[in-house]
């Protein structure tokens, strides 16, 4: 568990401090891996911290971009990780 947890506070960092379309991507391909493996506990801890970076840095790019973001999005809905800002 402490291995998933570092990889899903890497992908944050990578999504957040990345101005390079190409890691951003990456890294959102790594969140949506993460997230389709993990259990709603560790997303939800995270929720908040993983909407703000994409609503910050991703919506605004190109669509392949945007499209990632959105199923991450999704992705926190189906795992329940929804009482972002509780």
């Amino acid at each position: 568990m402490g291995t998933l947890k570092i990889r899903l506070e890497w992908g944050m960092e990578m999504v957040s401090d990345s101005d390079v379309d190409d890691v951003q991507d990456k890294a959102l391909d790594a969140l949506i891996a993460y997230l389709k493996a993990a259990d709603a506990d560790v997303a939800g801890s995270y929720a908040k911290e993983i909407c703000d970076a994409i609503v910050a840095n991703c919506l605004t790019d190109r669509p392949e971009t945007v499209t990632k973001a959105q199923i991450v999005f999704m992705l926190l809905v189906e795992l329940e990780a929804v009482d972002l800002y509780s």
